[in-house]
């Protein structure tokens, strides 16, 4: 944004300092709107690449909204989502890779803890715990984690600079 100013001219300055207003308001007003709006919708399309499929679909976007203290947008996730992103059992426990353990040692079990999984008989020797398919009981050593939410918010902190730069080209550019 050019502002020219005659600084001779009392009008002139009048003009530039309810155009820097204007460019404040918009700036505030609009910035923070615009860059979670963008935050959430590449967020939605990193998970889209990330996710295995059976996480397909177990996550909404919500709206956009405004406070006093800018903007936020929220993401549920529904389902066995914790399942994938950590895995469970001794195979969750030894298979890792790539997951967030400062967020993973926050989870009750059957993510952590997996030896006195609140009521679920494990056998301590083969690690085995049976639990309900929906038609009959199913053996299992739990499941490897697959940290697709972790990945897509590592990728989205990482392009969280360039989004915000376009965001602003495209206010300035009065497209905001």
């Amino acid at each position: 944004m050019v502002i020219k100013v005659n600084p001779l001219k009392a009008s002139d300055i009048e003009r530039a300092i309810r155009d820097l207003r204007e460019y404040k308001r918009k700036l505030v007003l609009n910035f923070c709107h615009s860059y979670m709006e963008a935050m959430g919708n590449r967020f939605d399309e990193i998970l889209n690449e990330e996710a295995p499929p059976e996480a397909m679909g177990l996550w909404s976007k919500g709206e956009v909204e405004d406070g006093e203290n800018g903007a936020k947008i929220s993401f549920s996730f529904a389902g066995e989502t914790e399942f994938i992103e950590f895995g469970t059992g001794i195979v969750g426990k030894e298979n890792h890779d790539g997951a967030n353990m400062e967020w993973a040692d926050k989870l009750p079990p059957p993510y952590t803890g997996y030896e006195t999984n609140l009521g679920i008989t494990i056998d301590p020797k083969t690690h085995i715990w049976w639990y309900w398919n929906g038609s009959g009981f199913t053996p299992t050593k739990g499941r490897s984690a697959d940290p697709f939410i972790y990945r897509s918010t590592e990728r989205l902190k990482e392009e969280s600079v360039s989004i915000a730069k376009q965001v602003m080209g495209m206010i300035q550019h009065g497209n905001g």
